[in-house]
């Protein structure tokens, strides 16, 4: 795969790059990237021709702009983002080639554990962003449960009824699971979460330290980042103790991961369909 030229252009004629060699990387179902060789060092170019892409991509750079200021855990330095054409691009600090410290898990757990300390009066986010290429409504809201219901789950579950993914049987089990939130989750104080923390999101950084890319950050329940984590297999054991020794989880947090699953699960039906229909079914008989 080659990168168009009309970004090499754009990029000379934007931030004076003058690219010597590029190198096309993957990982990412949404976004196509490269590592960029230039005669100032190397960069990270994600792009797309999403209709909504440059929103998608200036939402992403304000949120890695917001978990930095918080100084809890890496994100890489935002060089910029701009159209070109129908090309939407962010520009970022390379961080490829990087080498793990002894010490890597029980300091990420011990850095989530510290951004998820920095909180809101409300939940959500001043503005809306995307998961993916999903947009994402972040209408602030006084409790969690509401929240979820209201800007999370209630939109995707009824997106994906009139889409034909689920049924009106599914839907009439989301009405009855949004009368339960209230009972299964315990109060919580709104945390700043990345929003999509899978094994894909995080690097290593020049540090030798975990640092997070691809936010869809919002003020929700600390658990949500945590669920997500274990969607896809988890994360090492010392992640986790490391997490709960620096900022103590309730006792049966783990009873609510498919709950909180639930989220992520839904945007995986509207991006890859009916594979993951089951698990949503799955988890709506869980909380029955």
């Amino acid at each position: 795969m080659q990168l168009a030229a009309v970004l090499v252009d754009q990029l000379a004629l934007d931030y004076g790059l003058v690219i010597t060699n590029t190198q096309a990387l993957r990982g990412g179902d949404i976004n196509k990237a490269f590592r960029l060789e230039t005669s100032t060092g190397s960069f990270f170019l994600k792009y797309n021709q999403y209709p909504q892409g440059n929103d998608m991509l200036q939402t992403e750079a304000l949120g890695l702009q917001e978990l930095a200021a918080t100084e809890a855990i890496p994100v890489p330095i935002t060089h910029g983002w701009g159209t070109c054409q129908n090309y939407h691009y962010l520009l970022l600090e390379d961080w490829s080639k990087q080498q793990a410290e002894a010490d890597f898990w029980p300091s990420f757990g011990r850095a989530l554990a510290k951004l998820h300390q920095h909180s809101a009066p409300q939940f959500g986010l001043s503005y809306s962003n995307y998961i993916a290429s999903l947009h994402q409504s972040n209408e602030l809201q006084q409790d969690w449960p509401t929240f979820y219901w209201c800007q999370r789950l209630e939109p995707l579950a009824r997106a994906a009824v009139d889409a034909g993914l689920l049924t009106q049987a599914d839907s009439v089990a989301f009405d009855q699971l949004a009368l339960r939130l209230h009972l299964i989750f315990p109060t919580a104080a709104p945390a700043l979460l990345h929003g999509d923390l899978w094994s894909g999101n995080y690097l290593i950084s020049p540090r030798g330290q975990a640092g997070l890319i691809d936010p869809a950050i919002y003020y929700g329940h600390r658990e949500m980042d945590l669920a997500m984590t274990k969607l896809f297999g988890g994360f090492s054991d010392a992640f986790y103790a490391a997490y709960d020794e620096y900022f103590p989880l309730d006792q049966d947090w783990e009873e609510r991961i498919k709950l909180c699953q639930l989220y992520p699960l839904l945007v995986h039906v509207h991006l890859f369909g009916a594979a993951y229909v089951q698990a949503v079914k799955e988890v709506l008989k869980r909380y029955k």
